[in-house]
C-alpha cells in the first residue's frame, strides 16, 4: 500500500479551517489584527476587556492584550467577520442615528447571520472599516469618559481611519 505522505497536511489544513468557523476557500488564512485609530493612535476594544454582551467599544493605549486582537475572518466577498481573541465575541451597530453605538454581541455559529465589515484600503495604507448592513463607517469619537466608537456616516476623517496591525496571537497577555 502506497504511503499519502501529501494527505495529512492537507486535511489538517481543512480541519483547521472548519474549527476556524471558515466556509469557502481555505487559501484564506485566518489573521489576527489589532486595530487602531489614525486620529487617536490607540486601539479597539471592549470597555474594561469585559465579556458581557452590550459592551461598549472603546479605543485605549496599545498593549499586547487578547481583548485588544481580533481575527479577521473571510465573511464574503471583500468583507470580514471579527472576533475578538479574549471574548470570542464580535461588534455590531445597534440602532440606526446618526452616530450609532457598536456594541459587543456574541460570535454566532451561523456564519450567514454574523456581523461583518467591509476593509477598503485607502490610497495612505489606512482603511475604511464599513458596516455591512447600514453602510456606515467605523468611526471613534471622544466622550467625557475616554474614546467611544460608532458607526457614522463616511466624511474621510482621521478618526474613520484604520491601521491595521498584523499581530502574532502566540505574543498575547491576559
Amino acid at each position: 500500500m502506497k504511503k499519502l505522505s501529501w494527505a495529512l497536511p492537507i486535511a489538517t489544513t481543512l480541519l483547521a479551517a472548519v474549527l476556524a468557523g471558515q466556509t469557502g476557500s481555505v487559501s484564506q488564512p485566518v489573521e489576527s489584527f489589532q486595530i487602531r485609530n489614525q486620529k487617536f493612535g490607540q486601539l479597539l476594544r471592549p470597555e474594561d476587556a469585559n465579556n458581557a454582551d452590550g459592551t461598549r467599544l472603546v479605543l485605549y493605549p496599545s498593549q499586547m492584550w487578547k481583548c485588544m486582537t481580533w481575527k479577521r475572518l473571510p465573511g464574503g466577498s471583500s468583507t470580514f467577520a471579527l472576533q475578538n481573541h479574549l471574548t470570542a465575541k464580535t461588534f455590531s451597530a445597534q440602532g440606526d442615528g446618526q452616530q450609532t453605538p457598536v456594541l459587543q454581541v456574541p460570535f454566532g455559529a451561523n456564519t450567514s447571520a454574523r456581523q461583518t465589515w467591509r476593509f477598503v484600503q485607502l490610497q495612505d495604507s489606512t482603511y475604511q472599516i464599513i458596516d455591512t448592513r447600514s453602510g456606515k463607517a467605523l468611526t471613534a469619537v471622544a466622550s467625557g469618559s475616554g474614546t467611544i466608537v460608532v458607526v457614522a456616516p463616511w466624511q474621510d476623517k482621521p478618526e474613520q481611519r484604520w491601521e491595521l496591525i498584523l499581530t502574532d496571537p502566540r505574543k498575547l497577555t491576559m
